[in-house]
């Protein structure tokens, strides 16, 4: 006889529903039968249920079942361990041996097996939402428990798997297990079950008046043997059951670690999210569960991760959460807000079918879960806040590198109006500069981005308009209050369509812009034009808010006013300009200049130099096969190496490549360059770690000149010290060799 899901009246059978039965009830029957009968009868379990489910998705919690395939295993399970009371022993495993859910937790949490009795409905929706339990009554030491099944015809091993697990309930608080009766059955033919529970000595005689008492009634025909009322556990059975709950509470603690230690990583957010979404439905084993969040706070911005949903209901859902009609706890659903001190993100929830509730508890559980998101959030907000920062900072130093070089209005009007886009993320830009004899602003330079680069990051491709392609639009103050404010104050403005300044919003569309932000460019002399960014979304309400933008527009605006660099940028871009950009050291211009020092210092004092030129072996080897990424890796290494080889005053520099040289002052006896030579050797042959965890062997060719002997000038020297470098690599690398100017190449070393 199948057991699973009953015929309509019409005769058409159900749609099977696939979160019936709980992972944590068919994670319990595998590890039952792998206990029982071994690993091959796993096997054997599977295939004889018809299962296309691995045994480890079987012994996934948050994996549910349908109760006709629930039904197909317990049978199985009885065939391969050949216990024909397999239900009744896998549910007694469940409470006891397996005794790592978070229900039992929850249910020691309420301190005793009596008020376990009494919340039976709400953590039998633990385990299937189609056979429900309900407390019909409840004593000190008694209780009478009912099961109606919904729409599926009752399996007697399930009926048998609930006798084992309400016989455990009290071994929870280390009291003997309970006695059981039932005295009607669904599986033969009742309306239900209808279980009788007993526990404690002398129990029996302490009950409710025992006329109006389902107990009494029901123990009437069946007798009670005394026994005792603590559990006698010896000391090695105490000792294995509390390795178990120490080892079940390790692997929820890791889980959180894990949870922690991911907020903290450059891991993908919906990654990230997808794992707290799962660990929650661990945590609560719920069929159904949701997350929704807007990382940015956009309506169009919005990460759904769910199971047990189809995508429709999970997007329904979600979108009532967000718009707070239920975002409220109550019966079969559980919300939880992710919000932190930052920013409101959304929700998330767990669900059940309607008719089953969750623990009070669990409100608290699922709360932890929505701080991780909320916390994951903060986290991922926070790095893309701060490469934005990074982005802007770069874009306003390279801008003003740029008005450093340009020297006409002209010049700067069009440099500014191609970092606009770049720095506050707007589609168009636009300069208008004051036309002394027009006694107006009139536009000099525009910007464009490309459609497909808009709300892109990093800085997004466009076109500049030609000069003589820019329209004659010129902005008088008697044309508009926006053009006297710009003309007279340091104000940001911000206009949209819905502004009543006719003329402003007749700019705007001419544009076919809807908001608009302008920064003036004003002096002590007074104005000197205006910056105007343009987006062609409606968004002047978010802007209106935003701090950041209108900092940013004041920055482009004063840097445009001054068209100087302040000191910390000239700093910065003076060291760009004499400083590689991988490793940080000096460049090869910086270099040229400190070998001309040297070049003249010697001639004034006579003190003589070497040149050391470094090429590494097989580089091109490590960046074909482990990637640029660990190649730049490499040569950042070598560097810190070299640079931690040499003495205080030398100077070493990286010309491109993977092509170092070392200015050494001072050092031209053989001996000193040996010494130094062998070290730099040494050095590079050590192995190298890329990336933290590659590890990569090379080794260095070096070639050697010395000034004035092999010459009197850096091109001179650089060519000499290359010469012998290129003797060391025909040598076999790994050497040096110092420049022979009769051989063309030293003596080997």
């Amino acid at each position: 006889m199948a057991f699973g899901r009953k015929k309509d009246e019409g005769g058409t059978a159900q749609v099977v529903s696939a979160d019936e039965v709980a992972g944590v009830m068919t994670k319990a029957l595998v590890r039952y039968v792998r206990k029982t009968a071994g690993e091959e009868a796993v096997s054997q379990l599977l295939s004889r249920a018809g299962e296309d489910r691995s045994a480890a998705q079987l012994e996934d919690s948050a994996t549910w079942s349908s109760y006709a395939q629930y039904g197909a295993l317990l049978d199985a399970a009885v065939a391969v361990t050949g216990d024909n009371q397999a239900g009744r022993h896998i549910g007694e495993y469940f409470m006891t041996d397996y005794d790592t859910t978070e229900v039992t937790d929850i249910l020691r949490a309420l301190g005793n097996p009596g008020e376990c009795y009494r919340n039976i409905a709400r953590a039998s929706a633990k385990f299937t939402t189609v056979v429900p339990l309900d407390a019909f009554e409840v004593g000190d030491a008694h209780a009478v428990i009912q099961c109606e099944p919904r729409g599926v015809r009752r399996h007697p091993q399930d009926c048998e798997s609930t006798k084992g697990m309400i016989s455990q309930i009290p071994v929870l608080f280390e009291l003997v297990p309970a006695t059981i009766t039932e005295s009607e059955c669904a599986a033969k033919g009742g309306r239900h079950c209808l279980y009788s529970v007993a526990w404690e000595q002398g129990q029996w005689s302490n009950f409710v008046e025992e006329s109006t008492s389902m107990f009494a009634m029901a123990w009437d025909q069946e007798g009670v043997v005394e026994a005792q009322a603590e559990l006698d556990i010896d000391d090695k059975t105490r000792i294995d059951q509390l390795e178990r709950k120490l080892a079940a509470s390790q692997e929820r603690l890791e889980g959180v670690y894990g949870i922690a230690a991911e907020l903290l990583s450059d891991e993908d957010l919906n990654a990230v999210l997808a794992r707290i979404a799962n660990q929650a439905a661990y945590a609560v084993n719920a069929p159904r569960y949701l997350l929704a969040v807007s990382p940015s706070g956009e309506s169009d911005d919005i990460q759904l991760h769910h199971r047990g949903f189809e995508f429709d209901e999970a997007s329904e859902l979600a979108g009532e959460l967000l718009e707070g009609s239920a975002a409220v706890s109550g019966g079969s659903r559980l919300v939880a807000p992710v919000k932190s001190s930052r920013r409101a993100y959304g929700y998330i929830a767990a669900v059940y079918p309607p008719g089953n509730e969750f623990f009070e508890q669990e409100q608290g559980i699922l709360n932890v879960y929505a701080d991780f998101a909320a916390a994951a959030l903060d986290v991922v907000t926070a790095l893309d806040e701060s490469r934005k920062a990074e982005k802007t900072s770069r874009a306003l130093l390279t801008f003003a590198g740029e008005l450093a070089k340009v020297g006409s209005s002209q010049a700067v009007a069009e440099q500014l109006a191609e970092a606009v886009p770049t720095v506050v993320g707007c589609d168009r830009a636009s300069v208008f500069l004051w036309d002394k004899d027009e006694e107006a602003f009139v536009l000099r330079a525009a910007y464009t981005v490309a459609d497909e680069f808009r709300l892109a990051a990093g800085s997004p491709p466009g076109r500049l308009t030609p000069p003589e392609e820019l329209p004659e639009l010129v902005a008088r103050a008697s044309d508009s209050a926006y053009v006297r404010n710009l003309m007279e104050g340091d104000e940001v403005l911000i206009v949209d369509r819905k502004d009543q300044d006719s003329y402003a919003v007749g700019l705007l569309g001419e544009a076919n812009a809807s908001t608009s932000v302008l920064a003036p460019l004003t002096s002590s002399e007074g104005a000197l034009g205006v910056v105007v960014a343009l987006w062609e979304r409606e968004i002047a309400d978010q802007l209106r808010s935003d701090k950041h933008m209108r900092e940013l527009m004041e920055g482009l605006a004063n840097q445009a006013i001054v068209a100087l660099l302040n000191a910390k940028m000239v700093d910065q871009i003076s060291h760009m300009a004499w400083h590689d950009a991988l490793t940080g050291l000096p460049n090869r211009r910086l270099l040229q200049d400190r070998v001309d020092q040297a070049i003249a210092r010697s001639d004034r004092t006579g003190e003589l130099l070497s040149l050391f030129f470094v090429d590494l072996d097989r580089f091109k080897l490590v960046n074909d096969t482990m990637g640029h990424a660990a190649g730049d890796d490499l040569i950042c290494q070598v560097g810190q190496r070299l640079s931690d080889a040499v003495r205080k005053q030398d100077t070493v520099a990286r010309l491109g490549g993977d092509e170092f040289c070392i200015l050494a002052p001072g050092m031209t006896e053989p001996p000193a360059i040996s010494e130094l030579a062998d070290r730099i050797l040494a050095t590079l042959a050590r192995p190298f770690i890329l990336l933290g965890s590659q590890e990569a062997d090379i080794s260095g060719s070096i070639g050697v000149a010395v000034a004035p002997k092999n010459g009197r000038s850096y091109d001179e020297l650089v060519s000499c010290a290359d010469t012998a470098m290129y003797a060391s690599k025909e040598g076999g690398r790994n050497q040096y060799h110092v420049y022979d100017p009769e051989l063309k190449v030293s003596s080997k070393h």
